[in-house]
């Protein structure tokens, strides 16, 4: 997501196979936070606040199941 979010935020070129890998890797978690994004531009610099959102969400996630306290031996 954070990778998604530098490509589109320094506007990588979408003709580039590469680029595209990571775009199409990262749409499936992306698009249910894709409605944040609805008035972005298409070409060009762009910033998704849904990357940020998904990104987000992901280390919340991690950080919380990484606390978990865990039964003494």
């Amino acid at each position: 997501m954070l990778s998604r979010m530098t490509l589109l935020l320094f506007a990588a070129r979408p003709d580039n196979v590469g680029v595209q890998i990571v775009l199409w890797l990262s749409q499936w978690p992306y698009l249910p936070l894709g409605w944040l994004d609805a008035g972005q531009p298409v070409y060009g610099a762009r910033f998704e606040r849904g990357a940020l959102l998904g990104a987000l969400i992901c280390l919340i996630i991690t950080w919380r199941i990484n606390r978990e306290p865990t039964s003494p031996a």
